[in-house]
């Protein structure tokens, strides 16, 4: 890869939000007698974003005590391409893995970008893969794929109307392929969508939430280098199907 490529990819998964700019006042202000200086009292800590449900919550019901780990298939023209199998780590990543979880089973309300409505249905099932790029990644989990071949002509740009925080872990990098992992806009800002690397990719590393790695990278591989549009949406539209979520007996 040359180094340009380097600078120029994980851009494309981390953008930072922008500022909110005030215009100044049209009209000078009426001049007033100052007021007495405030009592001056501790800042305030920023309220962090927390997951919408636990991972004991998103666990509950399914078989076993082992790791949990999710299998789903890849549809494309009504025909299965092959399943993949993604183990996943609450252990290191409790949060990322119990919203993945949640969303997955229905159990966490989301909001539908297309009417502004609040639902509790899985999530996943019946969403394209809307972003792959060859060698790479492959990206899905927007909800504006809900029903939408078209992603309300904006792939990628959407999310389940609440973010968690950022679980980054220096034992976690990105040095090996099959790592899924959080898309983000910035800072605690992941949500539903989801990827999954294709090669070592550390410059992603201290930027996105790793919870999981998954199986049949030959597969992945395959579906990474369909023909794409300029967005890095597949022509050929690629249909996560069939998701099902369980626990290994120990």
């Amino acid at each position: 890869m040359t180094p340009t490529l380097a600078l120029l990819l994980p851009a494309l998964l981390f953008t930072p939000q922008a500022a909110t700019l005030k215009e100044p006042p049209t009209t000078p202000a009426v001049p007033t007698a100052p007021a007495a200086p405030a009592t001056p009292t501790a800042p305030t800590a920023p309220t962090a974003p927390t997951a919408p449900i636990s991972v004991d919550a998103a666990l509950a019901g399914l078989k076993g005590t082992g790791a949990p780990f999710v299998s789903f298939e890849l549809h494309s023209e009504g025909k299965s391409l092959g399943a993949v199998r993604c183990e996943l780590w609450p252990d290191k990543a409790p949060q990322a893995v119990a919203t993945f979880v949640g969303l997955l089973r229905g159990l966490v309300s989301w909001k539908d970008p297309h009417n502004g409505e609040w639902k509790k249905k899985p999530l996943y099932e019946g969403l394209l893969l809307h972003r792959v790029i060859a060698d790479f990644l492959i990206q899905g989990g927007d909800p504006k794929c809900a029903g939408d071949i078209q992603c309300m002509f904006s792939p990628g740009s959407g999310d389940p109307g609440f973010a968690i925080p950022d679980e980054l872990r220096a034992d976690l990098r990105f040095d090996q392929p099959g790592l899924l992992a959080l898309s983000n806009k910035g800072p605690n800002t992941g949500g539903s969508q989801f990827f999954i690397t294709l090669r070592p990719t550390p410059w992603l590393s201290g930027h996105h939430t790793i919870f999981g790695s998954c199986d049949n990278l030959p597969l992945l591989q395959k579906v990474s280098q369909v023909e794409t549009y300029p967005n890095d949406a597949p022509k050929t539209p690629i249909v996560i199907q069939k998701l099902t979520v369980n626990r290994k007996p120990k």
